[in-house]
């Protein structure tokens, strides 16, 4: 039997091995100089099944203009997959990060003047960070985006910024098999920001595993919230960088039926208690492992 004769799943799972264990430039030649129509889709929607998106709107305008002028005019992933169906069902993980540290870099001096203040430099040199940084996705084309995924099992938002408001509501609507959701903003040149995570209890009923990190108070009540109304099947929970996390918090865990594992890291200054930790291990039958890695609450029940 032929590569060609197998099973579609399998044929792909087959070139995605294959481009993930050797030089991809040259097994894509190779595949597509095959002439063989069922090796030309298998491989495309390899090169989709894990869909890196950058926060920067020229590249979606791109893609958009791409897209309009028909899928043969698609020269990127991203084009590939808002004009063509199939490759949109193919994608199976969304990851969006923030802009490559040299775009930000980009035209600032690499030296600074010895009659200037430090902390005055390191004010204007994250100004000039924001000021330099593309702009980042337009809300309403990334929703549209979204919204050609249906077959979405892993979304991760690791940029800079905070997500649309109405992302939640998006991944309930569109990707109904989702497993898993992190939400990790990463490192950004202004101030700390934190989620509100808005319609947390929106996200689909099928969700398994869900790290979050710097929920804002509201965020944190939204998290209680969807813990009481929502999330049946969740069974894993990571929250990280979230000050705000308290003993209602895990007090309203043990609603979760399904609840695992959870695990608390690099929380400094909560409002964590014995009281909450007690409500937890005595309410949640089905945990397993809890970890709490460097958290200071008001009383030393961690490390």
């Amino acid at each position: 039997m032929g590569l060609t004769q197998l099973p579609p799943p399998i044929l792909q799972r087959i070139v995605k091995y294959a481009l993930e264990a050797s030089d991809p430039a040259i097994v894509k030649r190779s595949l597509f100089g095959a002439r063989s129509r069922q090796l030309t889709c298998a491989t495309f929607e390899a090169l989709v099944h894990d869909l890196a998106l950058e926060d920067n709107d020229a590249i979606l305008v791109q893609a958009e203009a791409e897209a309009d002028s028909g899928p043969a005019a698609a020269t990127t992933r991203l084009a590939a997959v808002i004009t063509r169906p199939p490759l949109a069902r193919a994608v199976a993980h969304l990851s969006v990060h923030p802009p490559p540290l040299s775009t930000l870099s980009a035209g600032r001096s690499s030296s600074t003047a010895p009659w200037e203040d430090a902390s005055t430099a390191l004010t204007e040199d994250a100004d000039s960070d924001l000021a330099s940084a593309p702009l980042p996705l337009e809300d309403l084309s990334f929703l549209l985006v979204l919204s050609k995924l249906p077959a979405l099992t892993s979304f991760t938002w690791a940029s800079n910024r905070l997500p649309p408001t109405t992302l939640c509501p998006a991944l309930g609507t569109t990707a109904r098999s989702l497993v898993a959701f992190t939400l990790d903003l990463a490192p950004s040149p202004s101030d700390a920001i934190r989620w509100d995570a808005s319609q947390l209890s929106t996200l689909p009923t099928s969700l398994i595993r869900l790290s979050l990190s710097q929920l804002s108070i509201e965020g944190v009540r939204s998290l209680a919230s969807a813990a009481t109304a929502s999330l049946p099947a969740l069974e894993h929970l990571e929250l990280t960088r979230t000050v705000f996390v308290d003993d209602a918090l895990l007090e309203a865990l043990p609603s979760l039926p399904s609840l695992r594992s959870l695990a608390i890291v690099d929380m400094h200054g909560t409002k964590l208690t014995d009281k909450g930790l007690a409500a937890l291990m005595e309410g949640c039958n089905t945990l397993e492992v809890l970890e709490l890695h460097r958290v200071e609450g008001k009383s030393p029940f961690a490390t």
